[in-house]
């Protein structure tokens, strides 16, 4: 009974294996729904392969399902708590359900058990960042540009973390370096645009006119709105805006078509900053103020956005009146 027990587990287990991949080939072809599937059935032939549990909390967190991914992805970590990337992975997940404590204690535990991965050094800067440690944030984010000096992801993070601070000149310098970057090897380093929608070409055009490098900021943001591909983009928008080719009225009308409950808060708050920036630009305090407070009442997770928002808005606030 025993023997036939132990062949049983052996078969299941082997046949988890293949389960799992084939749902990395579904994976490979773009083909989730697939993918999901061949993963929870490797689960349940094998509920102790953490590849599978590992597999579906990204697959999960891919498609915005933060808590089912955090329970996946904790799954795996309880079985294989030496992982340090299993602990990574999780911390991605408990940040972007708003969990900015758990994910960093994540990060923690991940640089503990591996100190040597500009990843998570750059990821745990991320969460600094929206958890307001400003100063440690810079720390982490310098580390991973030590360990990996062309970690482009790494000078974008540090960029934003100078450009909140007011260090303009060395905010431009680490973007300016990231676009580099990403220009050498496009495989290697995805832009913001794609993912978080912090749009680094916008950010230099906004730091290349503060420091008064105004035909530069202008000639870059053209050429870069140049080489955009056509369709929807809201990116391409907000340049338009703040080049002039759009009015304020039209930039932050109410948007049309559908949005998730977090992409409306999340678009609200972007055209807010951008408004408020450009206004600052042309020295209407009271007009930037109006905007960056708009931002920020609406119901919105701490996001990059929202940080420099809360940066821009402070000395506006604090500002004695006349």
């Amino acid at each position: 009974m025993a023997l036939l027990a132990a062949r049983s587990f052996a078969e299941d287990a082997a046949a988890a294996k293949h389960a799992v991949k084939e749902g990395d080939a579904a994976l490979a072809k773009k083909q989730f729904d697939d993918a999901l599937t061949y993963y929870s059935l490797a689960i349940s032939l094998d509920p102790l392969g953490t590849s599978a549990w590992h597999e579906r909390g990204l697959m999960r967190w891919r498609r915005h399902e933060f808590k089912a991914a955090i329970e996946d992805l904790q799954k795996a970590v309880e079985i294989f708590p030496e992982n340090a990337g299993f602990h990574n992975d999780l911390g991605l997940a408990k940040v972007d359900d708003g969990d900015l404590a758990g994910g960093i204690a994540s990060y923690d535990t991940s640089i503990r058990l591996s100190s040597d991965c500009a990843l998570v050094w750059n990821n745990r800067a991320y969460a600094n960042r929206l958890a307001r440690d400003v100063d440690g944030a810079v720390k982490d984010a310098t580390m991973a540009l030590q360990l990996d000096p062309n970690f482009a992801r790494a000078y974008l993070n540090r960029g934003l973390l100078l450009y909140d601070v007011g260090e303009w000149e060395d905010a431009l310098a680490d973007l300016e370096k990231n676009v580099e970057l990403q220009s050498e090897d496009r495989d290697k380093s995805v832009e913001l645009e794609s993912g978080g929608h912090d749009f680094t070409h916008l950010r230099i055009w906004i730091l290349r006119t503060r420091l008064g490098k105004n035909e530069a900021a202008d000639k870059g943001l053209r050429e870069w709105l140049k080489g955009r591909k056509p369709g929807p983009d809201r990116a391409a928008e907000c340049a338009r805006f703040l080049l002039g080719d759009m009015t304020e009225a039209e930039f932050i009308a109410p948007p049309r078509g559908d949005f998730s409950r977090h992409a409306l808060p999340r678009y609200i708050s972007e055209r807010g900053f951008f408004a408020g920036s450009k206004a600052l630009l042309e020295g209407r305090t009271e007009d930037a103020q109006k905007h960056f407070e708009t931002a920020l009442k609406k119901d919105v997770l701490a996001t990059e956005i929202t940080r420099s928002i809360e940066a821009e808005l402070k000395p506006l606030i604090e500002k004695p009146k006349k």
